[in-house]
């Protein structure tokens, strides 16, 4: 499994906050297990802390109508250029730490392509962290597509999707536990 990181800014540098909390999550993530290797950080800049050095994307991968949005154009880049491989991906937040080291095989994510929480006291998706493998680029660019058509963020384009049929039975609806977030705490514990 692969822990990936995006960060896509105009400004070609982390603001203060995510610079803080990129270190933080390496910091993290290496003391947790993970192998340097297995860190994938992207940004539009170049970039290394602790031996995990940045993928650099052009600019272009930057959504000019909703900037957390960039993780998907991102990932849809990352398509295209071959960076996804056969393995799985967790995609997370700068502010959604790991606390405990995940075994693929508790996912249980056999026959989906993503794997997603919503946000417990709310059933809208929260792709502020979630899973995916490498035959998931049709409803990254699905995702993609409603936020360019319709002005939304990438969470009510896949709540769109999802919806109208699409994709429903390749999407697993992971326990919150993947995702506590940062309302509600209490009653998503």
């Amino acid at each position: 499994m692969k822990n990936l990181y995006i960060y896509i800014n105009p400004d070609k540098d982390f603001d203060k906050e995510t610079g803080q909390l990129t270190k933080l999550q390496i910091e993290n993530s290496l003391n947790l297990g993970w192998g340097v290797e297995d860190i994938i950080l992207v940004t539009n800049f170049e970039y290394e802390f602790m031996g995990v050095k940045a993928i650099v994307l052009d600019d272009g991968t930057f959504n000019p109508i909703r900037k957390r949005a960039s993780k998907i154009d991102a990932i849809c880049e990352m398509f295209r250029l071959g960076l996804i491989k056969d393995e799985l991906y967790w995609f997370h937040d700068f502010d959604a730490y790991q606390l405990l080291p995940i075994d693929e095989d508790e996912l249980e994510l056999e026959g989906y392509d993503i794997g997603m929480t919503d946000y417990g006291w709310r059933k809208r998706w929260n792709t502020g962290s979630f899973f995916f493998n490498n035959k998931c680029l049709d409803i990254m660019q699905a995702i993609m597509g409603g936020v360019y058509y319709f002005n939304i963020n990438e969470e009510q384009s896949l709540v769109k999707l999802t919806e109208s049929g699409r994709y429903v039975d390749r999407i697993k609806r992971m326990d919150i536990g993947y995702n506590i977030g940062m309302r509600r705490i209490e009653e998503n514990i």
